[in-house]
């Protein structure tokens, strides 16, 4: 058997398991029936669009035609962080909005029919050939679902010694590298040379699923998952082992984040249901006959109860080091360190100033911080669906911190400063809030001062807001929840310096991988600490044209969270400080000034007064320092 009698097998195999088959050069954009506009296009568009429409006929065309854009353009060029927004729009549905009845409405537009098969079309095409940006290649056989290329078929010859499935993977490396838009919507890849087959994927999507991947697998495969995959079922006490092998490498990112819990602890956990439907009958007696309490462990432990003889590697920039955590302890010694002095003397950061503007809050400090604490811990340690339950701790304190009055003084304040600071130094600033109402809240504050600032329109407007949410919100937020497509171009204006969106406010989005070089200061008005706050002021710390160096601007209180974080910074054995603080700056800009009218008392002629020289002579020197210190928004402390 040849390789094109296996390909003429595989087609065959196929339309008995109920797919259409298809000639790629038939279809191409110079043949006798083309599907494609040219040779880089991997998806067939007036497919797709069919079956958006016959799947979704209640949504409107112009919603539908949205949807399909965002699978056309899936807004990164990063291969696998396409091919993760890709799997979610595929499993979960697209995000879309429209108006009806005079109402923004959202919903999900399906791209397959998940509950039946027979709604879906099917399609198998050999020879598909695909141009790349140097190179054009044609995968063996790809199979279309709805008109998106989910499974490509890569066949070796099976009479071939020197081609046996190896030399079909190698050839899918090749393809990643020369054709790499045809992977963003791959689901499934599949080598064979006729006797022998292999399939593989890029991520996991469910526990068990980690679980079938992972147990008695003898070598290879790379495979993605979140920690919070090793989660015991309900009915476990701890996590199975599922490898006992030592070739298995696990690389872990934020690594400052989950890997903890050796030690196990006493919590409060929500029973089984067929545990709890047997205590019905205690609940009269026992109202919270639900939960029980009971001693677990972290991620970290149920990790190596999984894999216990694994070799661990981490990354993270920001290792905690504190009597709980500490990522050395989990990890090992470090085997590079690029900490923020080297990244300072290698120009590849700027300074980070800090300047305290607190307003005031009715709440005593040790409230605070207990409140820190625990809503610090739920984020750490607690899957997602007790996050929710978990955060309404916070409600009282953003009560508090979301009072009228307070959030009128932060947005003049933070108005007035903004309008000082960009004087000196052109440039973006973040505002972080505690929640999305107060997110809101201050928005509006904020445009009643400044109403040119607002647009309703999402390419317009001087301030925005970013956050997650989705079509159930209250009317409060709905103006301000977009799609997915919408963010992507927020961030591209907000990143642009030329682009007129000079101010956004986020509650968590953007604290963290989130890079743009025009952002100059950091409003915080939200309790943070720790890793969590450091990653936060490094948004402003890149460089940036003449940019002397970013400001983070303190209005609830973290000033303390700050120093704490630089003691588990240099434990961690990094060197340089996190931030300066602007009175420090104004102590040294003093002395400077000091040295500079030494200079021009040394120089001046003898002929002219005393007066004339502290007078005129003085001027131009504080019109320079004045605008030095705009630079650390140091103008309201001049005297």
């Amino acid at each position: 058997m040849t390789e094109d009698q296996l390909e003429q097998e595989t087609l065959g195999w196929l339309t008995e398991a109920g797919y259409s088959t298809l000639y790629g050069p038939d279809i191409a954009p110079d043949g006798d029936r083309p599907e494609r506009n040219d040779y880089r296009q991997v998806l067939l568009v007036e497919r797709l669009r069919s079956a958006v429409e016959r799947l979704n006929p209640a949504i409107p065309t112009a919603a539908r035609e949205d949807a399909i854009q965002q699978v056309v353009d899936l807004g990164t060029p990063v291969l696998l962080s396409a091919n993760r927004r890709f799997h979610q729009l595929l499993v979960g549905g697209v995000p879309v909005q429209y108006q009806k009845d005079n109402e923004t409405r959202g919903n999900f537009v399906r791209l397959i029919d998940w509950a039946e098969p027979s709604h879906n079309e099917w399609l198998a095409i050999n020879q598909f050939s695909i141009k790349g940006a140097h190179h054009t290649r044609r995968p063996d056989v790809i199979l279309f679902v709805n008109g998106l290329p989910l499974v490509l078929l890569e066949l070796k010859n099976p009479a071939d010694e020197n081609a046996d499935i190896w030399k079909a993977y190698d050839q899918i490396q090749t393809y990643k590298e020369q054709i790499p838009d045809v992977f963003q919507y791959n689901e499934v890849l599949v080598i064979s040379d006729g006797s022998e087959a292999r399939l593989g994927s890029l991520q996991v999507n469910t526990r068990q699923d980690l679980r079938v991947k992972l147990a008695n697998r003898p070598s290879g495969g790379i495979i993605f998952a979140t920690i919070q995959k090793f989660m015991p079922g309900e009915d476990e006490d701890h996590f199975p082992m599922l490898s006992n092998r030592s070739n298995i490498v696990v690389i872990a990112d934020e690594a400052h984040r989950t890997q903890y819990g050796f030690e196990a602890k006493l919590k409060t956990i929500k029973m089984p249901r067929e545990a709890a439907n047997d205590a019905q009958a205690l609940k009269a007696a026992q109202p919270h006959a639900d939960y029980e309490t009971r001693y677990q462990v972290g991620y970290a432990q149920h990790l190596r109860d999984a894999l216990p003889n694994a070799t661990f590697v981490a990354f993270t920039g920001t290792p905690v080091s504190s009597e709980d955590r500490d990522t050395r302890a989990v990890f090992g010694d470090y085997i590079h360190i690029y900490d923020m002095q080297q990244s300072k003397e290698d120009g590849a950061t700027v300074a980070i100033y800090f300047e305290s503007r607190l307003a005031k809050l009715s709440l005593k400090t040790e409230e605070l911080a207990q409140i820190d604490d625990e809503v610090d811990e739920l984020a750490e340690d607690e899957e997602e669906s007790q996050q929710s339950i978990l955060k309404s701790r916070w409600a009282a304190l953003e009560k508090v911190v979301g009072a009228e009055p307070r959030i009128a003084s932060v947005a003049a304040d933070l108005v007035a400063h903004f309008e000082e600071r960009s004087k000196a130094q052109t440039g973006k600033a973040m505002i972080v809030a505690m929640s999305r109402e107060i997110c809101v809240h201050l928005y509006n504050e904020i445009i009643k001062l400044r109403p040119d600032w607002h647009d309703a329109d999402p390419e317009k407007g001087v301030i925005k807001i970013v956050m997650t949410g989705s079509a159930s919100d209250k009317a409060l937020l709905r103006p301000h929840i977009y799609s997915g497509q919408v963010k992507k171009r927020l961030e591209k204006r907000f990143k642009d310096p030329a682009d007129p969106m000079q101010l956004v406010i986020v509650r968590d989005m953007w604290l963290t991988g989130f890079d743009a070089p025009c952002v100059h200061t950091l409003y915080v008005d939200k309790p943070m600490k720790g890793h969590n706050l450091m990653q936060a002021i490094a948004r402003v710390n890149r460089v940036f044209k003449d940019k002397q160096g970013g400001l983070v601007v303190d209005y609830i209180g973290i000033a303390n969270e700050l120093r704490s974080a630089l003691k588990e910074y240099t434990n961690s054995s990094g060197r340089g400080r996190p931030t300066v603080d602007a009175a420090e700056a104004y102590a040294v800009l003093e002395e400077k000034l000091d040295i500079l009218r030494a200079c021009y008392m040394a120089t001046t002629t003898v002929t002219f007064s005393q007066q004339v020289i502290n007078g005129w002579r003085e001027q131009p020197i504080m019109c320079w320092a004045k605008r030095m210190a705009r630079n650390v928004s140091l103008i309201p402390r001049w005297r």
